[in-house]
């Protein structure tokens, strides 16, 4: 098994990334992988302490067998952060998995992801490998994993050839506002609000890298491993550190998550697992943060109707 690079992206949150490190540090195979920490600058002189703070974390110890460290002088951002890492390691090594510092890990993880990048290297529709999937009702006898045409940005692996077709520019845009059914479809049904993300990307009130990822894989028509259960729990949302879920309810993490270690079944027949997509859509309408009760109990019930005349009229 070809062992991926791991890229650690953290910032200035100094008790996250160490929990997150130490969790990094107890997974199978760590101490055969190669660690780059990404550490970003501060954005002003307030943050200078933090900043530094998880520096010294990130040097404190040898996290796996080999790490290597590097400090940006000037704030960067995540987005341009990890979208310079992941690049450089797909360049130099053909693959990559890629964690944020507010997430705990399992102990399976690397061997999960690693396993999974492996096995589906060269499958062109699979351009990502999950360690995270929403607690979205499952089945809980079969620790199967599953793919799912929605791309995920958490706790994740890629290869060169799937990250290659990464467009920083989310060209191809235009037809997702001028065309109600294909934004419709970008949105899941209408479940998620990746649409307004976009435009909120491309009038430059936010930046991020997961929805430009979105808009490559939803052009590509790519396809994403999610395990049965989580391989990991974030522990930075809704704090006053986090980038994009301030003010979000905790409806990421998978209740059946756990730090122990557990076998996962990959799949043999690479093809979209149409029952799941349907009860994500379904989670999503009904807990997507933000939203007035009435409106996600509307989506919840045009999401179903739509999938049961489906099954009746096809």
């Amino acid at each position: 098994m070809s062992l991926a690079p791991i890229a650690f992206f953290a910032y200035k949150r100094p008790s996250q990334t160490l929990v997150s490190l130490e969790s990094l540090s107890q997974c199978e195979l760590a101490q055969d992988s190669k660690l780059f920490i990404f550490c970003d600058g501060a954005k002003n002189k307030d943050e200078d302490e933090r900043v530094n703070e998880v520096r010294r974390i990130a040097a404190q110890k040898d996290w796996c067998g080999q790490v290597e460290i590097r400090h940006q002088e000037r704030n960067r951002g995540l987005a341009k952060s990890l979208i310079s890492g992941i690049t450089e390691l797909c360049e130099r090594y053909g693959r990559v998995i890629v964690i944020e510092d507010d997430l705990v890990l399992s102990r399976g993880f690397l061997s999960y992801i690693n396993l999974a990048l492996d096995k589906y290297a060269d499958k062109e529709r699979v351009l990502q490998v999950s360690g995270h999937v929403f607690p979205f009702t499952r089945k809980n006898v079969v620790d199967s994993a599953f793919f799912l045409p929605v791309a995920t940005c958490q706790g994740w692996g890629t290869w060169a050839r799937a990250w290659n077709l990464f467009d920083e520019k989310a060209s191809g845009q235009e037809e997702i506002f001028k065309n109600k059914n294909v934004r419709n479809d970008f949105d899941l049904d209408g479940a998620f609000i990746y649409s307004h993300l976009l435009k909120e990307q491309l009038n430059g009130n936010i930046d991020s890298w997961a929805i430009r990822w979105w808009l490559t894989f939803f052009r590509q028509s790519g396809l994403c491993l999610y395990p049965s259960r989580s391989l990991l729990k974030n522990i930075g949302i809704g704090g006053d550190d986090a980038t994009h879920t301030k003010d979000q309810a905790d409806f990421y993490n998978d209740p059946s998550w756990s730090i122990d270690r557990f076998e996962i079944n990959l799949p043999g027949n690479v093809e979209a697992d149409a029952k799941y997509f349907i009860k994500l859509k379904q989670y999503f309408a009904l807990n997507i943060p933000g939203c007035h009760i009435l409106r996600r109990l509307c989506k919840y019930v045009k999401i179903s109707l739509k999938h049961y005349m489906a099954i009746l009229f096809f």
